[in-house]
C-alpha cells in the first residue's frame, strides 16, 4: 500500500519520551545518556593501572634513550668531509699492535717447544752448522750480542726461521755460537768454497715444455664413452662375421643331439609285438646264423650222398637216419631265420 495515500501513524513512544525527559530538553539538541554496564567501570580501572596503562600513557613517545636517538639537524650549510686518512692510519696502528702481540705469543710458544739442553752433550759439535746460510761468523756473533743486550729493555718479538733453526740446533748439540766463533767462520768458509765449486743448475724452459706437452696431448674420454665405443665396435665385428641365411652350427649340433636322444628313447620302450620273455634278434646276427645253417646243411647232404646204397648194414642205416634227422632240424631252423623278425627267448 503506498505511503502517500494514508496518514502516517504517530510514534508509539512519543508520549513516553515527552513524559520521561524534562520539557527544557525537548528542543531537539538533547541526546540520551549512554547505557553503561556494571563491568565497564572495572575495565576502565584496569586501563588506568598496570602495564597496559603505562603503554597507553607512553603512546606517541620514543622508546630509545636520548643518547642513542638520532638527532635530525636541518641546516643549509654543507657538511664537512670526513678525514679518511686519519681513520686509515688509526686502523693500521691497531693492526700492527695486534700482529706484534700475535708474534710475541708465537715466540713464547716456540721457546716452550724447544727441547731442554743437556750439559753432557756440550762438547759435541753440530753436524748441520756449516750448512746454515750465514754471511760471516763475526757479524753473526756481534749481531747476537747486540740483540741480547737490546732485548733486555725491549719486548720479545717473533723469531725468524733461521733463528728458530739455530736455536733448535744449539739445543740439540748443546754448543754456543759465542763460544765457537772461529770454528763457525772456518765451516762457513768451507761451505762457501763448496758452493762455488758446485756446477750451476740448468734453467728449465717451462714455456717450451708446455708447448710440446700441449701439442701431443690427447683428450681423455670418459669411462662411459670408452665402454660405449668398445661395445659398438664389438657389435660391428659380430655383424660382419655373421652369415645371413645359414643355420648356425650350434643349432645343427643341437638337432643331431635331439635325434639321437629320441632314437635311444624309442629303443628303450618295450615293443608290444614282442611276446613276453623274448627279444628281437638283430638283423646282422640273424643273417649270420642263417648263413651258418646253410653251410652245415650242404655238408650234411654231401655226407649223406657219400653213403653206399647197396650196403645194408646196421651201422650205415643208423648213420643215414642221424643225417636225415639233422637235415630236417636244419631245414626248420632255416625257415625260422629266413623270416624278417626273429624272437629269441631270454634266459632267466
Amino acid at each position: 500500500m503506498p505511503l502517500g495515500r494514508c496518514p502516517l501513524p504517530p510514534d508509539p513512544g512519543y508520549e513516553k519520551t515527552s513524559n520521561y525527559y524534562p520539557p527544557e530538553t525537548l528542543d531537539g539538541d538533547y541526546s540520551p545518556p549512554g547505557r553503561i554496564r556494571p563491568e565497564a567501570r572495572e575495565i576502565a580501572s584496569r586501563h588506568t593501572k598496570g602495564v597496559i596503562a603505562m603503554i597507553l600513557s607512553n603512546e606517541g613517545m620514543s622508546r630509545e634513550p636520548s643518547s642513542t636517538r638520532k638527532k635530525l639537524i636541518y641546516s643549509t650549510d654543507k657538511e664537512t668531509p670526513k678525514n679518511h686518512s686519519a681513520a686509515n692510519k688509526r686502523r693500521i696502528r691497531e693492526i700492527q699492535v695486534r700482529c706484534q702481540s700475535r708474534q710475541r705469543e708465537q715466540s713464547i710458544s716456540a721457546e716452550r717447544l724447544l727441547p731442554p739442553r743437556q750439559d753432557k752433550y756440550s762438547h759435541v759439535t753440530s753436524k748441520l752448522g756449516h750448512y746454515l746460510p750465514r754471511s760471516s761468523s763475526g757479524a753473526t756473533v756481534q749481531c747476537g750480542e747486540r740483540g741480547e743486550r737490546g732485548r733486555e729493555n725491549e719486548a720479545p718479538s717473533a723469531p725468524t726461521a733461521s733463528q728458530y733453526s739455530n736455536r733448535l740446533l744449539q739445543s740439540m748439540s748443546g754448543t754456543n755460537v759465542e763460544a765457537q766463533p772461529k770454528e763457525r767462520s772456518s765451516t762457513l768458509q768451507q761451505h762457501s768454497s763448496q758452493s762455488e765449486t758446485r756446477p750451476a743448475k740448468l734453467k728449465r724452459n717451462f714455456i717450451l715444455e708446455n708447448i710440446t706437452s700441449a701439442s701431443c696431448h690427447t683428450i681423455k674420454q670418459q669411462p662411459k664413452v670408452v665402454e660405449l665405443n668398445e661395445e659398438t665396435a664389438k657389435r660391428d665385428r659380430i655383424d660382419k662375421s655373421y652369415k645371413k641365411g645359414t643355420v648356425p652350427k650350434y643349432l645343427l649340433e643341437r638337432k643331431e643331439e635331439w635325434r639321437r636322444e629320441e632314437k635311444e628313447r624309442l629303443a628303450s620302450l618295450p615293443d608290444p609285438t614282442v611276446p613276453p620273455g623274448h627279444v628281437v634278434m638283430s638283423t646282422s646276427d640273424r643273417l649270420k646264423t642263417l648263413e651258418t645253417l646253410k653251410q652245415h646243411q650242404d655238408e650234411l647232404l654231401k655226407e649223406l650222398q657219400s653213403l653206399s646204397l647197396t650196403a645194408d648194414t646196421l651201422r650205415i642205416n643208423v648213420k643215414r637216419n642221424q643225417l636225415e634227422s639233422r637235415l630236417i632240424e636244419i631245414e626248420d631252423a632255416i625257415k625260422i631265420f629266413s623270416k624278417r623278425r626273429v624272437f629269441v627267448k631270454v634266459d632267466e
